[in-house]
Formats: structure tokens, sequence, C-alpha cells
């Protein structure tokens, strides 16, 4: 008698981190409706409250295809690639901030030393010890943090 062993293939695998990473899209923020592109955080008479201020940081450890990932410019006659297209409608409210890289961080090897302090900049030691203060997102979260129901989301 041959035992079938169930196996989770790769693509399953994936397909569920794809529809996991959207969860906090769903129901708890209306992140994509129309009032999100027209709420001008609360100026000019508007009667809904105005949105919380948000905050994301992008690692891409494989790297990315720079002909289609960049920004020119600001505010409304901001000018954007292929992949940042989408976010046209909130280009008013965008800023994209690239070419971040911290030379003195890689001691420890290019990855651990470029996604660890990809927000604080500091460069990182082998050991269990943290050395270099708070990271620029928790900055954020401790000032923006109490206008939204948790200050901080790690993904």
């Amino acid at each position: 008698m041959t035992s079938h062993k169930s196996r989770i293939n790769r693509r399953t695998v994936l397909r569920g981190v794809g529809v996991a990473m959207a969860l906090p899209w769903l129901e708890s923020i209306p992140v994509w409706s129309e009032d999100t592109l027209t709420n001008n955080s609360g100026s000019g008479g508007s009667t809904q409250p105005p949105f919380p201020k948000r905050f994301a940081a992008l690692f891409m450890g494989n790297g990315i295809n720079h002909k289609h990932w960049w920004a020119k410019g600001a505010g409304a006659e901001m000018e954007l690639s292929k992949s940042l297209e989408p976010l046209a409608p909130l280009k008013t409210k965008l800023n994209v901030i690239s070419g971040l890289f911290n030379r003195h961080a890689t001691g420890v090897g290019i990855h651990p030393g470029q996604t660890g302090n990809i927000l604080s900049g500091a460069a990182l030691q082998k050991g269990a010890v943290l050395k270099g203060g708070i990271s620029v997102d928790q900055v954020l979260a401790n000032r923006f943090g109490e206008e939204t129901d948790l200050p901080s989301l790690v993904l």
C-alpha cells in the first residue's frame, strides 16, 4: 500500500501569501475608495474627518527594474514610472525616496546589512545587541500613532 502525502506547491504558497498581504486593505480601512482620493485631510470644508498619515517603506531584496520604478518631480506634476503609475491619483500626497544605501552597514554581509538597517541607517553588528537607536518608522509611529488603531504595523 502506498501513501500519498499531499504536498503544497510553491504556487499555492505564493497565492496564499498574496491574499494574506491584501487582508489589511479589505474592510478595515477604505484605502482604495473614491473617498480616499477626494479627502483632502479635512481642509476646504470637508465633513469627513481627515485620514491619518501613512508611511510605507519598501525593500526589494532581489532588486528592481530601474526602468519601471522611479518618480520625477513633485506634487501634481510628478511623473511616475510604469510600476508607480497606479498611485497617480495620490501623487499630491506622495513622497518617493530612492537610492538609499549605507556602505558601512554591509560589514555583516550585503543582505542582512541592508534589510536590517534600511530604516535606521545604523551599522549592524553580529550578536544579539542592538545598537542604533529608534528607526524612522517608529519615530513616525510615535508621532502619528495616536491617529490609528495600531501605531505601527510591520509586515
